[in-house]
């Protein structure tokens, strides 16, 4: 038996900073309990500064701006190669943050990993905001964690506008008083620790 976490992170941020702020919010010990999967996203916002994303915005300027989510394939496709072939008494995290929340979130609803996440973590998510996802809503078999911020700043987000726009039938969720970040504050490390124990 294997546990596996899939890491996902958000726009212009990579793979390295991503596992490092993880361990932060879980520490390198908790982590242990995990074989993680950690993949920068496939498209290099900037080469320079080792920033990807998960597919292309219009322009970086717009990333607050309300805007419609297509091309998921190719992101979609990405992922499924990192993963691993799964044995059936594997399981299988997800922590993700911002634009690879809403990969994570695409993903669940439409079934798209091979093997059903157990608990999954949706840091700063905006909901998929596809006209034709808007009026579904889509019980997953997972253990689903939203933690917004009260100070997000980006789509208006809110637990009140995220269920809204969210496809997902199923989640709790959590506010912590910052903005779009994952918050490092002990009672909230606490919340998700507690969250994804076994």
């Amino acid at each position: 038996m294997t546990n596996y976490l899939l890491l996902l992170h958000g726009y212009t941020q990579n793979a390295v900073r991503f596992h490092k702020t993880m361990t932060k919010l879980l520490s390198k010990t908790f982590l242990e309990q995990y074989t993680t999967i950690n993949p920068n996203g496939c498209y290099i916002v900037d080469m320079k500064e080792e920033n990807y994303g998960w597919w292309k915005l219009p322009s970086p300027k717009k990333f607050s701006l309300p805007h419609t989510y297509v091309n998921f394939d190719k992101a979609v496709q990405y992922v499924q190669k990192l993963l691993p072939t799964f044995k059936p008494d594997d399981t299988l995290d997800i922590i993700s943050f911002s634009q690879g929340t809403i990969l994570a979130e695409y993903m669940l609803v439409h079934n798209l990993f091979p093997l059903n996440p157990n608990k999954v973590v949706l840091f700063s998510p905006s909901g998929i905001m596809d006209k034709k996802h808007k009026k579904l809503k889509t019980v997953v078999n997972s253990s689903v964690l939203v933690m917004i911020g009260e100070k997000e700043g980006v789509f208006g987000l809110s637990i009140k506008n995220y269920n809204k726009v969210s496809c997902i039938g199923n989640y709790e969720a959590h506010l912590h008083p910052q903005g779009h970040v994952v918050p490092l504050k002990s009672e909230y490390k606490h919340i998700i620790r507690k969250f994804l124990v076994r």
